[in-house]
């Protein structure tokens, strides 16, 4: 058996075979730390299919109405907020399976996004409709993060009217459609959609599982993507300026 060899201090030598394989192993571990592991924080962000960096503001004059409170009487603000909204007027059960999918494939995954939130619009009385539905998904899934908001027929109209729509709203005061407001209440959307005849996509149809994975789930990462660069320029331009 090798003896370990000692200096002239009596204190170990390194292993030579050791610190070679360390020297070998080296540099592609402090690559992976480097380059690769924080690659990995930006795969959520890069895996929308649809090849933009930002996305299209369409609408910059949404109107929303004043002193919002939801059902539980908390004030409803939408500055500073990444907001999906839904309009389901008075029946809310006509709804039902847009709900179900916006629930399964965009709310569990972007919920938790603090600057994210889900408002879903009704007209008096859809009330305990509305709260039947949340019930039953509230068995699986946790909708502290879905507000909802009761509006009279005028404050509905009067917003919906200010948003740029594919459809007009049905004759229940909802539209299977959810809309995408950024931070400043401007409208997103896209610009060269494929399956549109102008490219104009003002509002994602719920009811297409097809829509909601392959363009509204894209666009919202996009959209997200999109704040995460702003303030990584934000940070580095506050640091210049402590430099000068």
């Amino acid at each position: 058996m090798t003896q370990p060899q000692t200096d002239e201090r009596g204190y170990l030598k390194p292993n030579q075979e050791t610190t070679s394989t360390w020297e070998k192993i080296r540099k592609p571990f402090v690559l992976i730390v480097l380059f690769v592991l924080p690659l990995g924080a930006y795969m959520f962000y890069q895996g929308a299919k649809h090849n933009q960096l930002f996305l299209p503001v369409i609408n910059e004059h949404v109107s929303i109405p004043a002193g919002l409170v939801d059902t539980d009487g908390n004030p409803v603000e939408f500055d500073g907020y990444l907001s999906m909204i839904m309009f389901y007027g008075e029946e809310p059960n006509a709804y039902k399976y847009n709900t179900l999918n916006l629930t399964e494939r965009i709310y569990e995954e972007y919920a938790s996004f603090d600057d994210s939130q889900f408002v879903t619009f009704l007209l008096p009385g859809a009330e305990k409709q509305w709260s039947d539905i949340q019930y039953q998904l509230s068995l699986t899934t946790d909708l502290q993060y879905w507000k909802t908001v009761v509006v009279s027929e005028d404050q509905l109209e009067q917003l919906y009217e200010s948003l740029t729509t594919s459809q007009p709203l049905n004759p229940d005061g909802g539209v299977g459609r959810l809309f995408l407001l950024d931070r400043d209440v401007n409208q997103r959307g896209r610009l060269d959609d494929e399956d549109t005849q102008d490219g104009l996509l003002p509002d994602y149809d719920t009811a297409s599982v097809s829509a909601i994975t392959n363009k509204l789930n894209d666009d919202v990462r996009i959209l997200l993507r999109e704040y995460r660069l702003a303030l990584k320029s934000n940070m580095s331009d506050q640091r210049r300026g402590k430099e000068k």
